[in-house]
């Protein structure tokens, strides 16, 4: 008998968030599974793209998802809730090896053949827990995004007492869902798509002015919104993908690569060349960061500051398996990319996909 699988993702729970909550239950299973001492995450730290890598074992590049929202410059527009996935989910090829798949709030398998897929409050940890149950009695394979430390640490910081509270309900209800499969074979999967970062200092840089001094047009452009007679669009990340439309903006890539390089308050900034190295091509033409823990939304910091993530400094993640097939053992590093190769090695599931990850599971460390 194939055994089942229970795939959970907390959404931001990093590995310096983890360490202060009290969490005995996950602690637990990386103490006793497999899990990793450096687990990281992909450029960007957003969490549509990593969900996508975390389901799929491939980088942006690869499985088509290369942000939040994109700039569709053919469309005219910014489009949001991105499902089109370039290649097949590890949900999809459970269902192609006779599993039966449900997914509560993991959304990147919302519409995938063959998976029942409930959207829900990803931040209630109660009503999410109750689902996850029901569908755990019906279903070989559920996959779930806790999302209220995300929610939390957005709010009030990734170490608030609030967002700590969010970890610990989080950590109670998977020893909970344990118990649903206790007695039966079973394989265990927990990861955090990327960590989180607080910011209490407020900057006066504004890209618009860096532009406006080149006497290039440039805008932060939303969701749905036209960016027509622009010479260069923006998209309001904490990574700033910068889109270079016009002919003028285009001809002046490296001048303006080198002036925003010499700009101190911006902690790096990305070349094209250097965003397709990180398997991420398209992210924009050019991108940058602020220095971390810096943010130009001066009236957030004002009001006593907030998490953010999507930069280079939220790339710690935490990633584990536990499973009666499994040998305590702690992996030196892994990448998120690494998660569907390795579950599908325990699982003793062939595939020919390509994956930019690898399995970190030796027969070795089985039982």
């Amino acid at each position: 008998m194939k055994p089942r699988l229970l795939f959970i993702t907390v959404d931001a729970l990093g590995p310096e968030i983890l360490a202060r909550a009290k969490a005995p239950v996950i602690k637990r299973i990386m103490e006793e599974g497999l899990s990793v001492q450096k687990a990281t995450s992909h450029f960007p730290t957003l969490t549509t793209p990593m969900m996508s890598t975390i389901l799929t074992g491939c980088l942006p590049d690869r499985h088509g998802i290369e942000c939040n929202t994109r700039l569709d410059i053919g469309a005219g527009r910014v489009r949001g809730k991105l499902r089109d996935l370039k290649v097949a989910t590890i949900g999809d090829i459970l269902v192609e090896n006779g599993y039966s798949v449900a997914s509560v709030q993991h959304f990147m398998l919302e519409g995938r053949a063959g998976i029942s897929y409930t959207q829900t409050d990803g931040a209630n940890t109660t009503e999410m827990t109750d689902l996850i149950a029901g569908c755990m009695e019906e279903f070989d394979a559920v996959f779930t995004i806790f999302q209220a430390v995300d929610a939390a640490g957005h709010r009030f910081g990734p170490f608030h007492e609030r967002t700590l509270a969010e970890v610990e309900k989080i950590d109670g209800a998977i020893g909970r869902l344990l118990e649903v499969w206790k007695g039966s074979e079973f394989l265990l999967v927990i990861s955090s798509d990327h960590s989180m970062s607080y910011a209490d200092r407020a900057s006066d840089f504004s890209i618009e002015e860096f532009f406006a001094s080149m006497n290039l047009k440039a805008a932060f452009i939303g969701e749905g919104e036209s960016f027509s007679n622009l010479d260069i669009a923006m998209l309001r990340y904490p990574t700033v993908p910068i889109f270079l439309l016009s002919e003028r903006a285009r001809n002046l890539r490296v001048e303006i690569t080198n002036r925003l390089r010499n700009e101190r308050e911006l902690w790096r900034v990305y070349s094209k060349e250097e965003m397709e190295s990180l398997g991420n091509g398209r992210y924009g033409d050019i991108a940058c960061t602020l220095n971390k823990g810096v943010t130009t939304a001066r009236a957030l910091v004002e009001m006593g500051g907030f998490g953010y993530h999507g930069t280079e400094g939220e790339e710690g993640t935490v990633i584990a398996f536990q499973g009666s097939m499994l040998k305590s053992r702690r992996i030196p590093a892994a990448r998120l990319a690494d998660i569907v190769p390795t579950t599908l090695r325990i699982l003793s599931i062939e595939s020919e996909r390509k994956f930019d990850g690898e399995n970190i599971w030796s027969c070795d460390d089985g039982r």
